[in-house]
């Protein structure tokens, strides 16, 4: 299963070969009728007999014409090979070489090229001169040494070898390819009675199946597959390397354009920042300057686009370099994704690259080493050497973040984090909307300053059991801010606080943090004041001091009553009245007593039997009724 699209200058016989190899006119709009010329892209589909799944080939039909080269690049996109069309009588043509330039930039993986109407030529001179000129420009180009066929559509002239040479092609899609999450850059969107909204596009990735919860992208809209075209066949399930119509439940044709990313759900991330390698063609009208805006052509769609050129102020014809693009519109990327870079006036190709991170964090310094060296570990093929450089430079990463970046190499570089992970040079955080990927030296560091900033709580606090969780995160959140730059989230911190209690390296209990070996302890002092105090608090009885004369005892320390208050050692039953703990049981005992013998009590009475004074007694009382050992009936308590 392939897809092949038609590439050539306008008239050359493009929809005409696509009608004589498969009966259908590509031609649909009547403008195009009336004209005689391709304007939209046109469709048909191409089996061989018997039917052969794994020959059949989805046919592009593109325009010639330069007023229509969008539409023409709008055609390549997912394409597996291009039909480069030449007309005998007419010869390599302008639209002919910028048609085989943007090919060879966006890496078609192969090209047939063809010429056409040798009817309309009597002179087999002529025709050499042709084809040679042809393979010529060839030769310019990857697609070197490829056989040209000489046909015609009218005449019927080398149909069965062009078909033949078609089918004869290898499948070219990649497993990895496959095994990525679905993605179609739509071509087409209307609506169908009885169905509703349906798109069209190549399926350049990954696999669609009847129910599957899909998004559209850049909009963030979300659907449904209700159902499943490919070359006119109803299916449950399509792959990558197909012509596919999606009929989509909920969402309308009106939100919908050309050039949206349709895809599985939660899977794409459209970005406005890209960090690209750019190859100007040779013959390219002017170089690549700084912050010139430029038109960038991806998949099925183009947006404007301003140009950051890394370590230089101009990209030559002929030459390459590295650069961000500023997109204004947001587009789908992937890492590899290859693309087309015009002026938008004049309209001309000036060459084409691949897209090295579709989503960087921020705009690199220009002249920068550090800044440099990302984009020549981006543009290698050592997937390793890419997926330790990202890590490294970034301190904390959702792990589907990094895989996206990987595009087709995700398989491999999957693989291998796993075996950085086993090995301990990278920490895997789950949970926290992860999981979170941390370099094993950001890891350490982060870890080692937790346990200071607990260490240096329990010095400032003795007597306190822990640092409040909230506190905690806040510290944690300004290391990472200072130390490597990132906004660290709450899910994050929350994840690497459970990570760590799980290996022993703190204690997260409800909302306190401490260290493992943190025992509350007491200078010599508060355990004199500590002392002192119990003795008076014991002594008085039901007739303690109030709390002013308490921290009078406590010679103004607040710390050491909020923690006798805290550890059980004293009770506050209201804001002025403490107890100390075993006089209150005893209060407690003395209540329960005399409700027992008398079956409902009054305060007076409870007064009167402890000895004590009515605040005393309320304030006693009220305590029991919170903590529903009484209950109260008007001026009488009796038991809960």
């Amino acid at each position: 299963m392939r897809v092949l699209s038609t590439a050539g200058h306008v008239d050359h016989g493009k929809s005409a070969l696509v009608q004589a190899l498969t009966g259908t006119d590509p031609d649909r709009l009547a403008e195009e009728k009336r004209r005689g010329l391709t304007i939209e892209l046109g469709y048909a589909f191409l089996d061989s007999e018997p039917p052969d799944p794994a020959r059949r080939t989805g046919l592009v039909d593109v325009p010639g014409h330069l007023d229509f080269i969008r539409n023409m690049l709008a055609g390549m996109s997912g394409i597996d090979v291009a039909m480069l069309v030449v007309a005998a009588d007419d010869g390599v043509m302008p639209q002919t070489r910028e048609h085989l330039a943007i090919l060879d930039l966006l890496r078609v993986p192969a090209c047939l090229p063809v010429l056409s109407k040798v009817d309309a030529v009597d002179d087999p001179e002529w025709l050499e001169l042709v084809e040679l000129d042809l393979a010529d420009h060839l030769a310019q180009t990857r697609y070197a040494d490829t056989a040209i066929l000489r046909v015609s559509a009218h005449a019927g002239i080398g149909l069965d070898d062009l078909r033949q040479a078609i089918f004869d092609l290898p499948e070219r899609r990649p497993e990895a390819v496959l095994a990525q999450p679905a993605r179609l850059h739509v071509d087409r969107v209307f609506v169908r009675s009885g169905f509703g909204t349906v798109v069209t596009g190549t399926l350049s990735a990954g696999t669609l199946a009847l129910g599957q919860a899909v998004g559209l992208q850049p909009s963030g809209l979300s659907g449904r597959v209700r159902g499943l075209q490919s070359y006119h066949e109803t299916k449950d399930r399509c792959v990558a390397g197909a012509r596919v119509a999606v009929n989509i439940s909920g969402v309308s044709h009106g939100d919908i354009r050309r050039g949206d990313a349709l895809g599985a759900e939660g899977t794409m991330v459209p970005s406005r920042l890209a960090d690209v390698k750019v190859e100007l063609l040779s013959d390219a009208l002017k170089g690549l300057e700084h912050n010139l805006d430029i038109m960038l052509f991806h998949g099925t769609t183009e947006t404007i686009a301003r140009v950051r050129l890394m370590g230089s102020q101009v990209i030559e014809p002929g030459c390459r370099g590295y650069c961000q693009l500023v997109l204004s519109e947001p587009m789908v990327l992937d890492a590899g994704d290859r693309f087309i870079v015009r002026l938008p006036s004049p309209s001309v190709t000036l060459g084409g690259g691949e897209v090295l991170d579709p989503a960087p964090e921020r705009h690199w310094k220009r002249f920068h080493t550090g800044s440099l060296e990302r984009f020549r570990v981006l543009d290698t093929d050592d997937f390793k050497l890419q997926l330790d450089y990202r890590i490294r430079t970034r301190p904390l990463i959702s792990q589907s973040e990094l895989l996206t970046q990987a595009g087709t190499e995700a398989t491999l570089w999957r693989r291998h984090l796993e075996q950085e992970i086993a090995e301990g040079r990278v920490w895997f955080l789950a949970g926290g909307g992860g999981p979170w990927l941390v370099p094993d030296r950001v890891a350490r560091e982060w870890r080692d300053f937790a346990e200071e900033t607990l260490g240096e709580w329990h010095r400032t606090w003795p007597l306190r059991p822990g640092q409040p969780r909230g506190e905690f995160l806040a510290r944690l959140t300004g290391w990472m801010r200072r130390r490597h730059q990132v906004a660290a989230s709450t899910l994050q911190l929350n994840a690497a606080v459970a990570a760590w209690h799980a290996d022993g390296r703190l204690a997260a209990e409800g909302d306190i943090v401490r260290l493992p070996g943190h025992k509350v302890t007491y200078s010599p002092e508060q355990a004199r004041l500590r002392d002192r105090l119990t003795q008076s608090l014991e002594v008085a009885g039901f007739l303690p001091p109030n709390k002013g004369d308490v921290l009078q005892m406590l010679e103004g320390d607040q710390e050491l009553l909020d923690h006798l208050l805290v550890s059980g050692l004293c009770v506050a039953l209201d804001q002025d009245v403490i107890f100390l703990a075993s006089v209150h049981r005893q209060a407690q005992e003395a209540v329960l007593g005399l409700l027992d013998e008398l079956g409902s009590v009054t305060m007076a009475q409870v007064r009167d039997r402890l000895p004590t004074s009515r605040k005393y007694a309320q304030a006693l009382l009220e305590r029991m009724d919170q903590d529903q050992l009484t209950r109260r009936d008007g001026n009488l308590r009796t038991r809960a």
